[in-house]
């Protein structure tokens, strides 16, 4: 249980380090995290977010959807991708994901 916690911590500090602006960091801890964990939709999720930051756009999206592979119902990757979609000019593919998302949570 405490290798799940320390999991969970180090994802924690890296959506701070995101939140933060610190980007390299918040990468750099996904990354370990993927290597010594093993795949997890929101390590996914957060190393897609730092590249999509740091305007690494196809690699952004190939993480967002690995992280949908493993959780198609992980909100906050629908919105992200949607809004990388929608700044390549794919319209059509950020209607999509919003959509998915609008069914999963419906703004209050």
């Amino acid at each position: 249980m405490s290798g799940a916690k320390t999991s969970l911590g180090s994802l924690d500090k890296a959506r701070e380090l995101a939140n933060e602006g610190r980007m390299a960091e918040a990468a750099e801890i996904c990354e370990t995290h993927l290597r010594e964990e093993g795949a997890s939709a929101e390590a996914f999720y957060l190393l897609g977010t730092a590249r999509h930051a740091t305007g690494a756009d196809s690699q952004a999206g190939e993480l967002y959807r690995k992280a949908l592979y493993l959780e198609p119902t992980h909100y906050d990757t629908l919105m992200q991708w949607a809004l990388l979609a929608e700044r390549n000019g794919d319209g059509a593919r950020a209607r999509i994901l919003q959509e998915r998302a609008g069914r999963i949570r419906k703004p209050a």
